[in-house]
Order: C-alpha cells, then sequence, then structure tokens
C-alpha cells in the first residue's frame, strides 16, 4: 500500500466518524455510540497529522523507497495508522484511495479499539526468578531474524533459507506488520512458518513495537501459542558456557518493563556462562535518522547491567539493515550486532556512521540484484560448541556462510 493511499483513507476515515460522533447515520458505523465515534475520529486525525508533519517524516524515512520514491511498501510507525492500514488489508478490495463509501469502516473501529479505553494488562510475569529459563544443547543451531512479520515474498524467501539451515531453534527479534493484531499474527507470522519454516526447530519471539499495537493481543494469543514452550516475552536459553536472555523492550515502549529486573538481576550472576541479550529495540545506532524521543530510556535503564561487565554479546532489531559494531568501552565494550534485516525493505547504509555509536566492523553489504541502493534480507545463524560460537550472516538467496565471526576469540 502507498503511503499516500493509506494517508487519504485515513482522512476520509477519520472525517467518517467525526460525522457520527456528530449524529450522522454513516454506512457501515450508524450503530456505533457517538462518544466511541468521536474517540476512533480523534485517534485517526492524530496519526493523520503525526504522518504529515515535517517533524514526524523524519520517523518514517525509512517507510519510503531509495530516492524518496513510493513503492507501496509503506506501514506508519503511528500506531493509530498502522491499525487502520491492518484493518484495510484485511477486508478491502482495489485502491485504497476510493469512495468513502468503500471504506471498510467497521474493520476500522474493530481494530481502534485496541487503543481506545483500557485495555487488560496481559504481559505474563515470573513467580519464581527461575522461571522461563530453558535448556540450550551444547551442541545446537539457533537463528535470530528481525523485524521479519511483514508477510511478503521476501520474508518468505528468508524463511525458506532458514528451513534449509535446518536450526534448533527459531528467534523472532520481534516486529508482526503493520500491527499485531490476531489477525496479521497468524497471517504474517504463524502461516508463514508452518508454510516455509523449519519443521523440527523450536519457535521463539519477542515482542516488538508493531506487536504493540494491537496491546499484544497477536502476541501473547497467537505467537506465544505458537512457540509451545514460551510462556512470556522474555526467557533464558541456557547451558554452562553461554545464556540467551531475551527482554521485553516493548511493553513499556523502547524501555524494560521494570517486572523483568529481579528476573534480570538473576540471569546475570557470574556463574561462568557468557551473556548474550536480545532486544527488539537498539541501545544505539550509527546510522538511524530518527529521533526517537524515547531514545535514551533503554540505555539508562541499561546501565547498571552494562556496568557489570557481564554482557558480552547484544542482538538487537528494530531498525531495517545489518551493522555488526566493535567493542568499545564507551559503548558498554561488548559486541552489538543490528540484524533488523528479516522482512522490511532493506536500504544499502554502507559506510554510513553518525558518530553516536562504536565503529562498525561490518556493513550488510549485500545489494539488490534489481533494484539500485536496496539490499537483499537476511538472519543470523548462531552455531554453539561448547565454549565456542561461530556466527554468521546468510542472505535471501540460500544458506552461505557470509561475514563468518568466532566468539570469543574471532569476532568482527
Amino acid at each position: 500500500m502507498r503511503r499516500d493511499e493509506v494517508l487519504e483513507a485515513v482522512r476520509r476515515a477519520a472525517e467518517a466518524f467525526a460525522a457520527r460522533a456528530a449524529g450522522a447515520e454513516v454506512p457501515g458505523i450508524e450503530h456505533v455510540p457517538e462518544n466511541e465515534a468521536g474517540e476512533v475520529s480523534a485517534k485517526l486525525r492524530e496519526g493523520h497529522d503525526w504522518a504529515v508533519t515535517h517533524d514526524d517524516e523524519e520517523e518514517e524515512t525509512g517507510e519510503v523507497g531509495v530516492g524518496g520514491e513510493d513503492d507501496g511498501d509503506y506501514v506508519s510507525h503511528h500506531p493509530a495508522v498502522a491499525l487502520a492500514q491492518s484493518a484495510m488489508e484485511d477486508v478491502m478490495l482495489g485502491p485504497v484511495g476510493t469512495a468513502l463509501a468503500h471504506l471498510p469502516l467497521r474493520a476500522i473501529r474493530e481494530a481502534l479499539r485496541f487503543q481506545i479505553g483500557k485495555d487488560p494488562d496481559r504481559f505474563v510475569e515470573h513467580k519464581s526468578l527461575d522461571d522461563f529459563r530453558y535448556p540450550l544443547a551444547e551442541k545446537c543451531t539457533v537463528v535470530l531474524v528481525g523485524d521479519w512479520g511483514t508477510g511478503k515474498d521476501r520474508a518468505r524467501r528468508v524463511a525458506d533459507v532458514i528451513r534449509q539451515v535446518d536450526p534448533d531453534h527459531v528467534i523472532h527479534i520481534g516486529d508482526i506488520y503493520p500491527s499485531g493484531t490476531p489477525e496479521k499474527a497468524q497471517q504474517h507470522f504463524v502461516d508463514v512458518w508452518e508454510d516455509h519454516g523449519p519443521s523440527r526447530a523450536k519457535y521463539w519471539s519477542l515482542f516488538g513495537n508493531h506487536d504493540m499495537n494491537a496491546k499484544g493481543t497477536g502476541y501473547f494469543g497467537i505467537v506465544l501459542t505458537y512457540c509451545q514452550d514460551q510462556e512470556s516475552s522474555y526467557f533464558s536459553l541456557e547451558n554452562r558456557h553461554w545464556k540467551l536472555i531475551a527482554l521485553d523492550t516493548a511493553w513499556r515502549d523502547y524501555d524494560l518493563e521494570p517486572r523483568q529486573i529481579p528476573w534480570l538481576q538473576a540471569r546475570l550472576q557470574d556463574d561462568g556462562a557468557r551473556n548474550i541479550l536480545l532486544t527488539h529495540h537498539q541501545m544505539f545506532s550509527a546510522v538511524d535518522p530518527r529521533p526517537h524521543a524515547n531514545r535514551d530510556r533503554l540505555p539508562a535503564t541499561m546501565r547498571p547491567f552494562v556496568e557489570t561487565g557481564r554482557i558480552f554479546g547484544w542482538f538487537w532489531g528494530h531498525e531495517h539493515w545489518m551493522l555488526s559494531y566493535a567493542r568499545d568501552p564507551a559503548f558498554g565494550n561488548y559486541l552489538a550486532r543490528a540484524i533488523g534485516h528479516g522482512g522490511k525493505r532493506i536500504k544499502n547504509v554502507d559506510g554510513r556512521h553518525n558518530g553516536h555509536a562504536p565503529a562498525v566492523r561490518q556493513y550488510w553489504n549485500r545489494p539488490h540484484p534489481t533494484v539500485p541502493g536496496r539490499c537483499l534480507n537476511g538472519f543470523a545463524v548462531l552455531r554453539f560448541d561448547g565454549p565456542r560460537l561461530e556466527i554468521s550472516y546468510p542472505d535471501e538467496t540460500g544458506p552461505t556462510d557470509l561475514f563468518p565471526e568466532t566468539w570469543p576469540d574471532h569476532p568482527h
């Protein structure tokens, strides 16, 4: 869906709900209470206005094609717009910018309910500090794939290659698009893994900001049901040499939900294992141009944990490219890898650096064969063998071990 089509549809839907709030009999929503129609209209108007203001257009720079062209791959960063887009994708036939009577107002109203009123607390908290811990075989293969839940052909190609890798575990670093409604969680996560993913792997998933658009209904209701062993949005896979510690940074946007803190403290006890953190959101970025008013929240919350020196590595998504950072004492002295290049459109950012992150040792210089300025999609493969961890970064064309590194001795 093109950005101009989506935003025009949202504008028209906001007008329709405003008319209903004023007492008009609007087809499709004539039975919606006027006060609720007013709330829906306000949310849609807020999202539309946010998306077209100069300051917040910077937040959506990754949602237009190279050179600013609109190639129909737009997903808004505003929850209300993304939810409306999810509803339109599910039920609308033909172009979005059609007559108002053809807009799926009833479906838009149902989707926007996630943003209106008080919602139940779906966050699943540990009862014991030993909860949500699962065994990781000393010799096994784990795939990490970030920002993959688009349902696009490229995400399916990535899943096909992951099937060829035949891992023991697949961990999604979060985000189902446009929003993590139950419908999109089924269509863009469960159905694609069922049709294209590895059959013997155990599946796990982090919680992303697009999943939170729908207040976690798709994630906690559909995704965690599919990930049969996973009980919460934070967990740890462990053996005596390594821990993969996954945290929830979306329930409280771009921050750590405080109920995780005692559990994380217990996981980071010095028991001889090397700790690798997994989060949806990044601690820093050498490339991301978006302003992110809340970008300092997660680094501030995590600072005491970083200062223990017990974090060896960290994989995250959210920004849609792959970057391998140098270890830098000024930035926590851990090995950081951005791997949000699983399913969204990937721009070529080779050589860019904004001065606000460690040096980049490896950029994702895998150019798309037919689209200038774009890169292929990909993921990370972690092969554990006792204290040795071999990591590579295949792309969507096949399971070739690209950009290999070995932890702890020979990182990028």
